[in-house]
């Protein structure tokens, strides 16, 4: 995520990767970066913890070219939801699609 507004891109170019080979890796930004040992503890849990070295090194050894971000909209509350998978970040509700206000 990139918010400096004034941020230069010259040079830069998009990275062409062909749909035969990419590799997307969906990954839930709370969930991986606090358990991964090596992001440090002061960015475990957030969108920081994905740039660590230690979770590019993981995501480059895994081959991954694309990321898919979860979650990034807004979470309701859903006790059915909760009462059945209390502890879990793989559960979905599609009731509230908006961008999370971090």
């Amino acid at each position: 995520m990139i918010t400096d507004p004034d941020l230069d891109w010259t040079g830069d170019s998009a990275p062409l990767t062909q749909l035969s080979n990419t590799v997307i890796y969906e990954v839930h930004v709370k969930g991986f970066t606090q358990t991964h040992p090596d992001v440090p503890d002061n960015i475990r849990g957030t969108y920081a913890g994905l740039s660590s070295p230690a979770a590019l090194t993981h995501f480059t050894e895994l081959g991954v070219t694309a990321m898919e971000l979860m979650p990034v909209q807004q979470l309701v509350q859903d006790s059915h939801l909760e009462e059945k998978t209390p502890h879990t970040t793989t559960s979905y509700n599609d009731e509230c699609p908006g961008p999370d206000p971090m």
